[in-house]
């Protein structure tokens, strides 16, 4: 009787695995049903809510696999949605995928916004020409203000490192004159504008522009070392001896080199003032201009000393090129 028990038990086991193992190896995937498919769908709209893009990726993707054609709306978000996360995890083929979605859906109102990420897409790869080119076909009629001047910004800003100077001045004056909308941008503008000021001749203009960022902590490390150059340059000898003090503070954020360079700067502005026994301790009996000359150059060698996503550049010697002459003149 026990035998004969066990042997029932066996067949009832093997009975048992035979029917649900099936369903066990196809439990999570998709089996057609529109039940299913909705459960995908709303798992996707979790994890992009969440910004888990290399999950949610992979769900819009199966989604897509298994949709059909009576959800067009639905399938165009989809295939936007595949793009974004692709942007957001730097993947490859994400500019492949952008182009594939407005392709696909050029009636979509999604079509603006996916114009928007594929310019931003291009613009942080430093692919400057055809960033500029993808901001110029955004219609922005309709757009946020405070959009409206990050675009403006970005394209300005794509203008300069081209050193197409005159078009970056026009879109980065127009972010200055709204800074309410322009938020960070404003500040950001207006380094680069006080750049191309200098560079068009106007030191003036540029030591008034960097002045009015002397206390964005943003650019603590390289204004203050501009704003002595430019006073230098403008030969504004007394404003720049007051101004020292406040650069070679103890709590000053900039490096021993740039103390150097501002201190040697002092020393010449003392010299070319005839007061030569206080030019002494800034070790700078040079003849005149030579020091200015030889100290401004280590500005324009291209050194990253604002660390900030939008304004990585220094005056650079090649941009005071375009105007002839090398930054400052002695």
């Amino acid at each position: 009787m026990p035998q004969a028990t066990s042997y029932i038990l066996q067949i009832r086991t093997l009975l048992f695995l035979a029917l649900f193992i099936p369903q066990f190896t196809s439990y999570g995937q998709w089996n057609g049903s529109p039940f299913d498919s909705q459960r995908m769908w709303m798992q996707a709209e979790s994890e992009w809510e969440h910004h888990q893009f290399g999950s949610a990726i992979h769900l819009y993707e199966r989604w897509l696999e298994s949709d059909d054609t009576s959800k067009p709306t639905l399938s165009a978000l989809a295939l936007f949605r595949v793009a974004a996360c692709a942007i957001e995890l730097q993947h490859a083929d994400a500019e492949n995928r952008i182009r594939t979605f407005m392709e696909a859906y050029p009636e979509s109102p999604l079509v603006q916004e996916a114009q928007w990420m594929y310019a931003n897409f291009l613009y942080r790869k430093r692919n400057w020409n055809d960033a500029i080119t993808a901001y110029d076909v955004i219609r922005t009629t309709r757009m946020p203000a405070a959009q409206k001047r990050e675009l403006q910004f970005k394209k300005g800003h794509a203008r300069f490192e081209l050193e197409q100077y005159e078009e970056a001045r026009l879109d980065l004056f127009a972010v200055m004159e709204h800074p309410e909308e322009s938020g960070k941008f404003a500040a950001n503008a207006q380094y680069y504008f006080s750049h191309i000021s200098y560079l068009k001749g106007q030191p003036q203009v540029a030591l008034t522009g960097f002045q009015s960022l002397a206390t964005n902590s943003e650019f603590e490390q390289v204004v203050p070392i501009y704003i002595a150059q430019l006073l230098h340059e403008t030969e504004q000898f007394d404003a720049l001896i007051d101004y020292a003090p406040h650069v070679l503070h103890e709590d000053s954020r900039i490096n021993e080199v740039q103390r150097a360079d501002v201190s040697r700067l002092v020393g010449d502005a003392y010299y070319r003032q005839q007061r030569f026994t206080e030019a002494l301790p800034c070790g700078s009996l040079s003849p005149p201009g030579q020091l200015a000359q030889r100290e401004s150059a280590r500005l324009t060698r291209g050194r990253s000393l604002v660390q900030s996503q939008y304004c990585p550049l220094p005056i650079r010697r090649r941009a005071a090129a375009a105007r002839g002459r090398s930054w400052p003149r002695g």
